[in-house]
C-alpha cells in the first residue's frame, strides 16, 4: 500500500511541473499523461509480483501440483499424490518445487 503512494506523489509533482511549464495544456493531453503514468505503473508493479513476491501453492484437482498459480489437472488419484499432501511446496532457485526430504522418496519408492 505504502508502495502505490510513491508513484502517485511522483505523479503529482510531475502534474505541478507540467502545469508550471504548459498551463494551456487542453484536457486530452492530460489525460494521455495521466493514462501512460497508470499504465507504467500498473506494468510494473503487476511484473515485479508476478515475478518475485508470488508465494507457492499445493494446487491441481489432487493437490500434485507446486506452483505459483492455480492450475488444472485431471482428477485422477494416484500413489505418488499421496506422498505430496506433506511435502512443502516452495520457491526454490526462483521456482516453485516440492521440497523432496527422505521420509517423501522413501513413500515415492513405494509408490513405484
Amino acid at each position: 500500500m505504502i508502495l502505490l503512494l510513491i508513484p502517485a506523489i511522483i505523479f503529482i509533482i510531475i502534474i505541478i511541473i507540467i502545469h508550471w511549464v504548459a498551463p494551456t495544456l487542453p484536457l486530452p493531453i492530460w489525460l494521455v499523461i495521466f493514462g501512460l503514468f497508470i499504465f507504467f505503473i500498473y506494468e510494473h508493479y503487476s511484473n515485479n509480483n508476478i515475478e518475485n513476491d508470488q508465494t507457492c501453492i499445493k494446487t491441481g484437482c489432487s493437490g500434485q501440483i507446486c506452483s505459483n498459480e492455480p492450475k488444472i489437472s485431471t482428477c485422477e488419484w494416484r500413489c505418488e499424490y499421496d506422498c505430496y499432501r506433506n511435502a512443502l511446496c516452495k520457491k526454490i532457485n526462483g521456482q516453485c518445487q516440492w521440497e523432496i526430504d527422505d521420509k517423501i522418496k522413501d513413500c515415492l519408492k513405494k509408490c513405484n
